[in-house]
């Protein structure tokens, strides 16, 4: 949006993209990956430079862009943390999580934590009188599950903690809750996978060599000696990404995001398999609901995958576009879906892996920070 443009820009300035995370510039075993690549771009899809070109989501394929540094993860950790730790008004509060705000009415007086592992702080981290500020970035059920202990929510769900064992006693009054839809409208990424095989593909145990296992002693070193290799980027040897824009019946369209690694998955065993995970993200109309339980544990009530008919119909083309659009790459073999499996089995299938496997989901710790205590809406 245009209203935030310039902020985009400072965020992609002080922590720029880069598909080649290695020192040396050099991208490691990708022939699997160019396997990929050079089949889409014989389907007429377009070789893409994500970081220079982000809004070009349609038929378009490129490297996995990463928010590394020096062959080193970066992002905000290292950047807008190491900056913030230097001012005087900073503190970092670790091995602390956030029980709730307090407040009166709608205006937040404080913060109040626990520990959760040795060290942590217990207590009410106090705001500045009238112009202090809270900012909840627990995450979408972190975030959600700090609201409804601080009596921001649907009555059930307060009812809930209200009557909870943990927070009952404690609990703000009922007079003071505030009744909003928090845990409704929630969203996910529908994630479907799809498995091929190819000899170029070779398959790489980052997990093996992280524990510094033989033998991948030589890559061990090039890592921490120069800060490159294969162990410069991103386990399990991920690329290309790739995106699709589907138009559905209702006229809306679907972004599909395809990200490729080199490891098999449903089943299948290492070695010249490769997986690409299909997302469903911008377009999608499918919602769920997340709630708490009498543990004040969160969990998916109502599943949001694929519940909109064309929601599965754009999965559904997806697959067979993919199909379609690999299909004179030589060598190559899809074991899943299996030969004689269509699309539309495949994402029935997901949906319902989805929605048994996916339905509870608990919170993490938050850490806590006195200048920026955490807090964000979570509907």
């Amino acid at each position: 949006a245009s209203d935030v443009a310039a902020a985009q820009q400072r965020v992609f300035n002080r922590i720029p993209g880069t598909t080649r995370p290695s020192r040396d510039g050099v991208i490691s075993l990708r022939a699997g990956m160019d396997v990929l690549r050079n089949g889409l771009a014989a389907a007429g899809w377009r070789d893409t430079d994500f970081n220079a070109n982000p809004n070009a989501k349609n038929r378009t394929f490129g490297y996995t862009p990463y928010m590394y540094s020096n062959g080193e993860r970066g992002g905000p950790m290292a950047t807008y943390l190491v900056t913030a730790n230097a001012r005087s008004n900073f503190k970092l509060i670790m091995n602390t999580q956030v029980r709730r705000v307090i407040r009166s009415g709608g205006h937040v007086t404080g913060v109040e934590v626990e520990p959760y592992l040795d060290g942590g702080f217990q207590g009410v981290i106090p705001l500045t009188a009238v112009t202090g500020r809270v900012i909840l970035s627990a995450g979408t059920f972190g975030s959600a599950k700090i609201l409804l202990r601080s009596g921001i929510g649907p009555t059930d769900q307060l009812d809930v903690v209200s009557n909870s064992t943990r927070d009952g006693s404690t609990m703000i009054s009922r007079n003071q809750w505030i009744n909003l839809p928090v845990g409704y409208n929630l969203e996910d990424h529908t994630n479907t996978n799809v498995v091929l095989e190819h000899p170029s593909v070779q398959f790489y145990d980052f997990y093996t060599a992280y524990d510094g296992t033989a033998p991948y002693q030589a890559d061990i070193q090039k890592y921490l000696t120069q800060r490159s290799g294969i162990l410069a980027q991103s386990a399990p040897n991920i690329g290309p990404l790739f995106f699709e824009e589907i138009r559905g019946a209702d006229n809306v369209v679907r972004q599909l995001q395809w990200t490729a690694r080199m490891e098999a998955s449903e089943g299948e065993v290492d070695g010249s398999a490769l997986t690409i995970s299909q997302y469903l993200g911008r377009g999608a109309k499918s919602r769920g609901r997340m709630t708490i339980t009498p543990a004040l544990n969160t969990v998916v009530s109502t599943i949001p995958y694929l519940i909109d008919t064309n929601d599965k119909e754009a999965v559904i083309k997806g697959i067979e576009n993919l199909q379609r659009a690999l299909a004179n790459v030589p060598n190559l073999k899809w074991l899943h879906p299996a030969p004689g499996t269509t699309a539309r089995q495949t994402a029935v299938s997901t949906t319902a892996t989805q929605s048994s496997t996916r339905t509870r989901v608990s919170t993490a710790p938050t850490t806590s920070s006195s200048s920026t205590p955490p807090s964000s809406p979570a509907w």
